[in-house]
């Protein structure tokens, strides 16, 4: 039996035809709109029931490739599934290996460790013998620092004599200078310095006699009065000619012009 002559109903006008209700009830009994739309056709259909017809056979279509789209969503979706799950028994299998190693260097780290100990309880003696050279070694700088201390002062108390004394010999050497250069002393004898002798007062000790034509021929022959006294330090009458001088200087024009003139 088809379902038009299943479902089909009397109408108004005594005849039967296949309307909206005969529709609603073979959608209820579980029939496509294609199934309808094949077994009604050429057969009284109401014009309501043919655009419920329609209407349903472009909603199934819709269906229809809305299904086949989302199954072959679900077919790639499976593929990419079965790729995935390959290499994730592929990344199980890297992670064994990687677990392998992995127990290897624990292993390793173990022995580390315990090389770690020994080089740590050597740090510890070395730590030990550093504070006490540290200290050492301050102890060693505060006694440097002292002696360097001691050493400055004394260098500063050395060149404080040594100016003192070069002022000294030099305000010798300048009296000695200015009483030749004036000529020689009305006294035929030697000056001494340092043997009695004011050198504020200019006052002149003598000390031996000597000619003075000895006296100037020894210091002619030494190549001049000026060159031998300033070549020298210390007092500046000491040796004439390699030997002591002994005698003073004899008064005279004749040597005192002589002096004079030298240092003029």
């Amino acid at each position: 039996m088809s379902i038009y002559e299943r479902f089909k109903r009397t109408w108004n006008d005594g005849q039967f035809g296949f309307g909206s209700e005969s529709y609603a009830d073979a959608r209820a009994a579980g029939y496509s709109n294609a199934d309808i739309q094949a077994q009604t056709s050429g057969q009284r259909v109401g014009r309501r029931a043919n655009d419920m017809i329609g209407a349903g056979i472009s909603a199934e279509r819709a269906s229809n490739t809305a299904a086949q789209r989302a199954q072959a969503a679900a077919d790639s979706y499976k593929s990419q599934l079965s790729n995935y799950q390959s290499q994730i028994g592929n990344f199980q299998s890297q992670i064994g290996n990687y677990q392998s190693r992995i127990q290897g260097y624990e292993s390793q780290i173990g022995n580390y460790q315990s090389q770690i100990g020994g080089f740590q309880t050597r740090v510890n003696d070395l730590s030990n013998q550093y504070s006490q050279q540290l200290k050492a070694t301050e102890t060693a700088q505060s006694l440097a620092n002292e002696f360097e201390d001691k050493f400055e002062k004394s260098s500063a108390d050395y060149e404080l004599a040594k100016g003192e004394a070069d002022r000294y010999r030099n305000e010798a050497v300048g009296q000695q200078l200015r009483s030749i250069r004036a000529g020689s002393p009305t006294s035929n004898r030697q000056p001494v310095v340092g043997a009695g002798a004011d050198l504020q007062s200019g006052s002149t000790r003598f000390a031996g006699d000597q000619k003075e034509g000895s006296l100037t021929s020894m210091i002619k022959a030494e190549g001049g009065l000026t060159d031998s006294v300033l070549a020298r330090k210390g007092p500046v009458v000491q040796r004439i000619g390699g030997r002591p001088q002994s005698s003073g200087l004899a008064s005279g024009s004749s040597s005192g012009s002589y002096y004079a003139s030298r240092f003029r």
